[in-house]
């Protein structure tokens, strides 16, 4: 990324502009390399840099995501979802390693939903902020595809989540990442990357460097831009694990078939006596609406349907009209799981929980939910 001291006048007053506009968001990082992320994300149009700090800014309060360190996540994540630190790339970037071909993605979303995943790529992701060292703020990857399977590919939760997780960290971290080198991409690989590259800005599509099954051609590419020392010897480095093993385990998980006892509970969910029943016609929509006048108040929410999966939203909407998400629009699984959530409501004007049933041509759908505001002591 550029650095503050290459930018040019033009640039530097840009900064200037969008540091003093976003002055009032107190809880957000504003140094001036932090700030120049959103700049260059958004190609140092300061308007569109703006909403997109400000939309991650009501994010960040709306989940509490400062204090997602504090969260201890589930075993079956620490054991068989593969990532994790191998050292640094040449340009001090920390280098991560996931063998995303190897895991059992559907198993995984099957024992901590879909919910508990995207919450551990966002913890990952602030623990990966106080792990970079104090020179560099980006990060670079290797991405293992070898043995990827087409079965993973056709779980639906798989599909939705790695849209939702390629959303989110494109709108809330950006120029987070220098590099990502795909490699031992199979055919069914086009499958994942025309799903998630929509979501993409340019400026992150032009860092991928993708490579087939070759490995004397991505292992050269690797080592261009990464030191032998920073590598396991898989991949064309020189680290070894004590015992010798080549893909360092003890640093890089491998995935594997999740057990199946770590899966939840697949009983369906059963109404409760305080929720609220609403039956939602094919292809359209409901929406329920909360002022919020003063500070400290949480939204909560728990729904379940009868028969099939509903779309869910919650935004806030402005005087004027203008609508923002703090949930994005997801199809959830509520007729299998009971859905449970909250956020802080960090603005003082109306929050609107949205169920969408406008992809049912057929259908329509009957909710029992109960949403409602609290009032928090610590805010």
């Amino acid at each position: 990324m550029i650095g503050v001291s290459q930018l040019d006048d033009d640039q530097k007053a840009a900064l200037e502009t969008f540091a003093k506009n976003v002055e009032d968001c107190t809880t957000m990082e504003r140094s001036e390399t932090e700030l120049l992320k959103w700049l260059v994300a958004r190609n140092f149009d300061i308007e569109e840099a703006e909403k997109m700090f400000r939309r991650s800014w009501i994010w960040r309060q709306a989940f509490q995501v400062d204090r997602i360190v504090d969260w201890e996540p589930p075993e079956v994540l620490k054991k068989y979802y593969s990532i994790g630190k191998t050292g640094v790339d040449k340009h001090n970037c920390l280098l991560w390693i996931a063998a995303y071909g190897q895991v059992d993605m559907k198993g995984i979303i099957k024992s901590v939903g879909k919910k508990n995943y995207v919450q551990y790529i966002i913890y990952l992701a602030e623990m990966t902020k106080l792990d970079r060292r104090p020179d560099s703020y980006q990060d670079s990857f290797i991405i293992d595809m070898e043995h990827l399977s087409s079965s993973q590919l056709t779980f639906r939760s798989t599909r939705e989540v790695g849209i939702e997780v390629t959303r989110l960290t494109e709108a809330n971290y950006p120029e987070s990442t220098r590099r990502v080198f795909v490699i031992n991409v199979p055919q069914v690989f086009a499958v994942i990357w025309n799903m998630v590259k929509p979501f993409l800005h340019q400026i992150t599509i032009d860092k991928v460097r993708i490579f087939g099954t070759d490995v004397n051609e991505w292992k050269a590419a690797l080592l261009e831009e990464i030191d032998p020392d920073q590598l396991p010897t898989h991949y064309g480095g020189t680290q070894m694990d004590p015992d010798g093993n080549a893909r360092c385990l003890t640093k890089v998980p491998l995935g594997g078939e999740v057990p199946k006892s770590y899966y939840l509970p697949t009983a369906k969910p059963v109404a409760t006596k305080d929720m609220d029943a609403l039956t939602i016609a094919r292809g359209s929509k409901e929406t329920i609406e909360f002022a919020i006048s003063s500070a400290g108040r949480q939204l909560r929410w728990k729904f379940m349907t009868e028969e099939a999966d509903i779309g869910f939203r919650i935004f806030i909407k402005s005087a004027t009209g203008e609508e923002m998400d703090v949930v994005a629009s997801q199809r959830i699984d509520s007729h299998t799981a009971m859905e449970e959530g909250a956020i802080i409501c960090s603005q003082l004007c109306s929050y609107v929980v949205e169920f969408d049933n406008t992809f049912s041509y057929f259908r329509s759908k009957k909710i029992h939910y109960s949403i409602y505001l609290v009032k928090l002591d610590e805010y």
